[in-house]
């Protein structure tokens, strides 16, 4: 685009933009990209608390963290769960807001973890496996999680490394479609490891 042109496209408000049809309008919608930064949970949390009150909705505290944990800074994404949530439940719990999502509940991650780095490999495997199947998570999400939950962790910067580079092979294969089964066993495995180098 020309510079004069391009100055023109800054004073057009988005709404117009994207109500036009013509050649020149159309190319200018696809060359142009608004795109805005996340909203701080401060500035989620304020408005949030005025639409529950105004719609007279039954939300907890920990449902609206909850809303503004997975919408990561979306307020549009806020809004339509927090709606979807009450829509199927009535009331906005944590609980209840992890599962309209179909995202893995906190408590489960963190027993996944424990499980990880506690049990024996048999029953952390059969932990796993078992929560797959109950609540029908992808592994590939279950490992997105523990990897957010594994890097909150003081561990030393050789086992972090060693992890962190392991979890993200194993999230790398996910995505290509191998076997979800291998690709369990080797994700069980990366703890093992881990722990003994945690021991040595």
């Amino acid at each position: 685009l020309s510079p004069s042109l391009s100055l023109c496209v800054i004073s057009i408000p988005p709404t117009i933009l994207h109500c036009c049809s013509t050649p020149l309008l159309t190319m200018v919608v696809l060359r142009c990209r608004f795109r805005f930064s996340p909203l701080k949970p401060e500035q989620i949390a304020s408005r949030l608390d005025g639409i529950v009150a105004a719609e007279r909705v039954e939300a907890t505290a920990g449902g609206k963290d909850a809303l503004m944990q997975l919408a990561a800074g979306d307020m549009r994404r806020v809004l339509n769960l927090l709606q979807s949530t009450h829509m199927a439940y009535g009331e906005v719990t944590e609980d209840n807001v992890y599962l309209t999502a179909g995202a893995a509940m906190p408590s489960v991650i963190q027993a996944i973890v424990h499980s990880l780095l506690n049990d024996s490999y048999q029953v952390a495997y059969e932990q796993l496996l078992k929560t797959v199947h109950e609540f029908g998570y992808a592994l590939v999400d279950i490992v997105t999680e523990v990897t957010g939950v594994i890097a909150k962790k003081d561990l030393p910067q050789d086992a972090m490394a060693y992890v962190m580079d392991k979890l993200s092979n194993v999230e790398y294969r996910l995505s290509k479609g191998t076997s979800e089964r291998l690709q369990m066993a080797s994700f069980v495995g990366i703890f093992f490891v881990l722990r003994e180098m945690m021991t040595v």
